[in-house]
């Protein structure tokens, strides 16, 4: 497992709440620490790189999959939700 800077790049549908992440890369896979940092809630739009150009993210314990294009994701968040997503 290694950590991997400047691997994503998030924006938050609101200034005032923003979406801090962590990325880490393990057996192919990338990981995805993301947090909001604010208690309010907040759409995140993620921008991947050195991922397939069509591939899925996976919520790790949400039970729940989505489908990427272009190496780019969207998700909303709750004030000081905590997600992570891997993408293989």
């Amino acid at each position: 497992i290694y950590a991997v800077k400047d691997a994503v790049t998030v924006k938050s549908s609101d200034e005032k709440a923003p979406i801090d992440v962590m990325v880490k890369r393990h057996e192919g896979a990338t990981y995805i620490f993301a947090v909001s940092m604010r208690d309010a809630p907040a759409k995140a739009s993620f921008e991947v790189k050195g991922v397939p150009e069509k591939a899925v993210a996976e919520i790790i314990g949400g039970d729940r999959k989505i489908e990427m294009s272009g190496g780019k994701l969207e998700e909303p968040f709750q004030g000081y939700e905590v997600k992570l997503f891997r993408i293989r």
